[in-house]
């Protein structure tokens, strides 16, 4: 049957927590890394969830959030952090799992220019995780990166979790596929922030093209 994974959700922050009603449409999901089909459990009024049973191994956790306003801040599984990275789950249920919402929203914005300044500053924005090779193996959590475009010559981003990152504008022509060739060739070029909860930070870029 695999081992259960059941704990609660917390809200941090001064906005009114989510009624009950809007907790009930919550659901808390696990996917193996080693597999696309994501398995989602609805997670209780109260705030309270106990999935069914889940193969050792690597897993991958996801939930939806409530009302605009929340984020995911941490997700923790016997100590470990698993809001971002992936987890190691045993044969032994685990039955202490905390999900923490946060209204303290992490945004990173700023000027974008040409490399060529007669030119316009069209680009896509990245994001990644610092250590690329890392999250790849990990999981690779779509919680850990951010993309946007730009024809004006600014950017914005929210990021959902705090860490350490790395930024990077390129060519609108470049498809921005975050994987350690991409991060090879763009490290270079890319500016190291780090993020902290609730912060709000400026960062300006110059459009780079790899070599």
């Amino acid at each position: 049957p695999g081992a259960v994974l059941a704990g609660r959700v917390q809200f941090s922050g001064s906005s009114p927590a989510p009624t009950p009603e809007q907790i009930g449409r919550m659901m808390f999901g696990v996917r193996s890394v080693s597999e696309p089909e994501e398995r989602s459990t609805r997670i209780d009024p109260t705030g309270t969830f106990r999935t069914p049973g889940h193969a050792p191994g690597r897993h991958l956790i996801n939930v939806t959030p409530p009302p605009p306003g929340w984020t995911l801040a941490s997700v923790r599984v016997g100590g470990v952090d698993a809001a971002g990275q992936a987890f190691t789950l045993g044969s032994d249920d685990v039955t202490d799992v905390v999900v923490t919402f946060t209204d303290r929203t992490i945004t990173l914005s700023g000027p974008v220019s040409a490399a060529d300044p007669s030119a316009p500053p069209e680009a896509t924005v990245v994001v990644m995780p610092v250590d690329v090779r890392a999250w790849i193996a990990s999981g690779m959590s779509m919680r850990r990166v951010g993309t946007t475009s730009t024809l004006t010559g600014t950017y914005q981003l929210t990021i959902p979790l705090p860490g350490d990152y790395l930024v990077v504008a390129v060519p609108p022509d470049v498809n921005p596929e975050i994987d350690p060739d991409f991060a090879t060739r763009f490290a270079a070029g890319a500016v190291r922030v780090s993020l902290a909860p609730g912060e709000t930070k400026t960062q300006p870029l110059t459009v780079r093209r790899p070599r």
